[in-house]
């Protein structure tokens, strides 16, 4: 093993899969393995041509992180078990909701209210669409954000694909006028 392989060693990942920064820890640590991994596959030579990464991962791994993965038979499948542990990635509906609720703390700075507010648009999971679809989308968080009902709002929150009716009256000269209108919370 090279000196920039030993630099680039992970330590062994000893992580609560519940614990409050679990997904953060998680992503730094897997990028550390995929470097470590990537440079140990540079160094590959003629004499020692074969990487086995599930039993690397397994070196890198607690005890405890360990039990989670010993019956599976192969590195992706490992590091896939490993992954669902520490997705806790929120919905992109809850995602632009925290965005667009979110207030700057008392004693923070301007630039760490900025910096929050960056961190969580990752999750909104923003793609190129049309004027009309981003209407939509504008209209969708309006209503979510403007509900009176806790109840309602996180039902929407956590429920992607949810269709929801709403039952109006309109009065007009021709007499009164009940109509229903129906849309999709994607």
């Amino acid at each position: 093993m090279s000196s920039t392989a030993n630099t680039l060693k992970p330590a062994k990942i000893d992580i609560d899969p519940n614990g409050d920064s679990a997904t953060k820890l998680w992503k730094h640590w897997k990028k550390t393995f995929d470097n470590f991994i990537d440079q140990l596959e540079e160094e590959r030579t003629e004499a020692n041509p074969a990487l086995n990464k599930l039993r690397l991962l397994t070196n890198f791994t607690s005890a405890d992180l360990s039990e989670f993965v010993e019956d599976c038979n192969n590195f992706d499948s490992a590091i896939n078990t490993i992954e669902d542990l520490f997705d806790k990635t929120p919905s992109e509906i809850f995602a632009c909701h925290q965005l667009a609720t979110r207030k700057q703390q008392p004693g923070e700075t301007l630039s760490e209210f900025f910096q929050a507010l960056q961190i969580i648009s990752k999750n909104c999971q923003y793609r190129e669409v049309t004027g009309e679809q981003h209407r939509q989308a504008l209209c969708r968080d309006a209503f979510i954000n403007g509900l009176t009902s806790a109840a309602i709002r996180q039902r929407l929150l956590q429920n992607v694909g949810l269709a929801i009716c709403i039952r109006s009256s309109e009065c007009s000269r021709h007499g009164s006028q009940e109509r229903v209108t129906c849309f999709v919370i994607y």
